[in-house]
C-alpha cells in the first residue's frame, strides 16, 4: 500500500458523516468529478459509523475499467476505533481524529489537491496529513492552488512552498 492522505479534526469535534458525504457530493458536482454511490460498512457499526466512496476525474465507461485519477475515500464519524492519532512532532497532548482517508496519493495528486481545497473550505479547522512530519492547512492548500501546478506538492513541507 502506498502513501495515504488523512483529513484530521480535533477529537470530540464530531464532524457528522452524513454532512461530510453531502459536502463531497456537492464538491464533486461543482468540480465535475464523478462520485460513486456511497457504500456503508455494516460490519463496522460496532466500531463506529464508516462509509466509502470513490471520486474520479472521469466516469468509468464500464465496471471493469479503472478510471484515471480515481481515489477511494473512507469516511468516519466519531467515535470510531483506530482512527485517533497523536503526533510527537506536533503536540502529544492533542488527539486528532481521521474524518476522511484517501488510500492512494501517488498518481492522484491533482484530484487530491482539488478535493482538499474544497473540503478545507467547508471545514477550515481540518488538517491534511500525508504521512510526513507536517500538516497542510486551508491557507497552505490555497497557496499551492494559486501557483503553477506542481505534481510533487504533497511531498513537500508547506513551509518550503
Amino acid at each position: 500500500m502506498g502513501t495515504s492522505a488523512y483529513f484530521l479534526d480535533q477529537a470530540n469535534n464530531h464532524t457528522k458523516l452524513t454532512k461530510l458525504i453531502e459536502d463531497i457530493k456537492n464538491i464533486s458536482i461543482e468540480k465535475e468529478y464523478y462520485m460513486s454511490p456511497v457504500s456503508y460498512d455494516p460490519q463496522s457499526e460496532h466500531e463506529g459509523k464508516h462509509a466509502s466512496l470513490e471520486v474520479a476525474l472521469v466516469k468509468r465507461s464500464d465496471e471493469e475499467e479503472t478510471p484515471p485519477n480515481d481515489v477511494l475515500i473512507d469516511l468516519y464519524e466519531e467515535p470510531h476505533k483506530y482512527q485517533y492519532h497523536c503526533f510527537s512532532w506536533y503536540d502529544e497532548q492533542i488527539t486528532l481524529f481521521n474524518v476522511a482517508v484517501i488510500d492512494e496519493v501517488y498518481n492522484n495528486e491533482q484530484i487530491i489537491l482539488g478535493l482538499s481545497s474544497e473540503i478545507l473550505k467547508h471545514y477550515p479547522d481540518l488538517k491534511l496529513w500525508i504521512e510526513e512530519d507536517w500538516f497542510y492547512t486551508l491557507g497552505d492548500i490555497e497557496k499551492i492552488s494559486r501557483g503553477p501546478y506542481d505534481n510533487e506538492w504533497c511531498y513537500k513541507n508547506p513551509i518550503d512552498l
